[in-house]
């Protein structure tokens, strides 16, 4: 077995700088609902109001909070949720909690429409056939960040993103690497990958670990090109150190997954300890972020791109093999 030393090089591949193109001319509708306002209005001893009056005015948004994200079943063969069910769920103390500290922790969206719009801007610029999605924000108590329904919602669960150290988050069971990331800076960065996971995937049906790499790098690119200010570090996850530690031991990485030929791989549980989050990478140094295997996946898209700048995002979103991606780049950090 190959004797790997991570040890920090001085010295690591220079980062390839991706061309940011003018969008000042590109116009969109954005349409931003706030759903968690909506619902702090409910009287759930009256008639229930503002629940039919969001049926009827915003059929989908009714249908994808109240089926696909609070996971009521539609009653009576109307395909519409029991409104007295849902009302009494929303009654529930721990969600009225949730529905005040989303209120007091966002009492106006101006920055975060303003972040989406530049971000649907990118969007329509690299893929100008995918429609801009209507945007809802909603409370889940605590379960779900970003999420797409019917290719035309996006939702954004804001009691999400109440800051690393928001009271109830520990209590909940979340860990410190998924606390850090519940802050405000990463719903953008949430909702462009949410887009991104539903029009091309959140895996492939490939087993090959390499493949499985080059697909994670290249939903990471996709932000590189709809979130272009934004700080690598947010766009996979890191912390600055962990970033930094990633580029210093870039050759590193890229030996210790040629030994053995990890890159061939064709245990799917094994290999997705290599592209999911966590506290950090088996087989690696305590340094060593989790999720290294999709990092890795996204330099050698980056360079593959950069080696190719006649191809699309969209015509890279479709290529499935990723040995020919890598070939192509002629990555050697």
């Amino acid at each position: 077995m190959l004797l790997l030393l991570f040890v920090g090089q001085a010295s690591c591949r220079k980062a390839r700088k991706i061309p940011v193109p003018d969008v000042d001319h590109i116009q969109i509708d954005l349409n931003l609902i706030r759903l968690d306002k909506i619902l702090r209005e409910v009287d759930t001893t009256g008639p229930y109001a503002p629940l039919p009056r969001l049926a009827q005015e915003y059929p989908g948004i009714y249908e994808c909070y109240s089926t696909n994200i609070l996971g009521f079943i539609p009653r009576n063969g109307e395909g519409k949720s029991d409104l007295k069910e849902i009302s009494a769920y929303l009654n529930y103390p721990g969600f009225k909690a949730a529905l005040d500290s989303v209120a007091k922790a966002f009492p106006d969206l101006d920055d975060l429409q303003e972040q989406l719009y530049q971000a649907f801007r990118y969007m329509r610029y690299h893929l100008p056939e995918r429609p801009v999605p209507d945007v809802f924000t909603f409370v889940s108590e605590y379960r779900y960040g970003a999420v797409t329904c019917y290719d035309s919602l996006l939702g954004i669960g804001l009691d999400m993103y109440l800051g690393k150290d928001f009271t109830f988050y520990p209590a909940l069971g979340y860990p410190k690497y998924i606390m850090r990331r519940m802050s405000p800076e990463y719903i953008v960065r949430d909702a462009m990958m949410s887009l991104a996971r539903n029009d091309f995937g959140a895996d492939v049906s490939s087993d090959l670990l390499l493949d499985r790499m080059i697909h994670q790098g290249k939903l990471l690119y996709y932000l590189d090109l709809t979130l272009p200010e934004t700080p690598d570090s947010i766009k996979i996850g890191y912390s600055s150190a962990q970033l930094q530690w990633c580029r210093e031991n870039e050759s590193e990485i890229w030996a210790y997954f040629l030994d053995d030929d990890r890159l061939f791989m064709n245990d799917r549980i094994r290999g997705s300890h290599y592209i999911s989050t966590g506290p950090s990478t088996m087989g690696m140094p305590p340094e060593a972020p989790g999720n290294v295997g999709s990092w890795l996946g996204w330099q050698i898209v980056r360079e593959f791109m950069w080696q190719n700048p006649d191809i699309s995002l969209a015509e890279l979103m479709q290529m499935q093999n990723g040995q020919k991606i890598l070939r192509l780049s002629a990555y050697k950090p």
